[in-house]
């Protein structure tokens, strides 16, 4: 017989996969991510873990696996803070990282849109023929220690990242459904 969670489990990721695409989607024909498409997810996500909480103090067993998303969120907020990224996407990322706290996630994360954003910079320098700016920019940026930018950068030329984001979480619900 199969537990209520498991019976559940499927549905949940259907759903979330159905919320990736439209975030995706709506980011990369606006550039923007909405808050109403973040805050109610971003609070279905608490409302889960505290009930995930309360399940694990009545059954005797740790909470503190269920609380390690906080230290993610804690660092999506930092990067926000620090201009790496956009309010939208940073609440995207709280959102995956509300489902998926692991460090297995991070490292597709990083992966996965790590190396997606970087061919598609590449391919976009290669097509204005400045290649070679592009390798240049990347290069003082290090030597200047400057590797975020700020957030007019990031308003004005900053790239849609959480449709990458999105496919990193449809990565993550397909790896989590073998």
């Amino acid at each position: 017989m199969k537990t209520a969670e498991q019976l559940l489990y499927p549905v949940a990721m259907g759903l979330l996969a159905i919320y990736l695409t439209v975030v995706g989607v709506w980011d990369l024909r606006t550039r923007k991510v909405p808050n109403f498409l973040t805050l109610p997810a971003m609070g279905l996500v608490l409302v889960w873990r505290a009930a995930r909480i309360v399940l694990a103090v009545r059954h005797g067993q740790p909470v503190s696996p269920e609380l390690t998303f906080i230290w993610y969120w804690l660092g999506a907020w930092l990067l926000w803070s620090l201009g790496a990224m956009g309010g939208g996407d940073a609440k995207l990322l709280m959102v995956l990282f509300g489902i998926f706290p692991t460090g297995r996630f991070l490292a597709l994360l990083l992966v996965v849109s790590g190396s997606i954003m970087a061919l598609l910079l590449m391919w976009r320098y290669w097509q204005q023929k400045r290649l070679g700016m592009f390798f240049k920019n990347l290069w003082v940026r290090a030597r200047m220690g400057r590797f975020f930018p700020n957030r007019r950068q990031v308003e004005l030329e900053g790239e849609p990242t959480a449709f990458l984001f999105s496919l990193a979480g449809m990565v993550m619900i397909l790896i989590e459904s073998l």
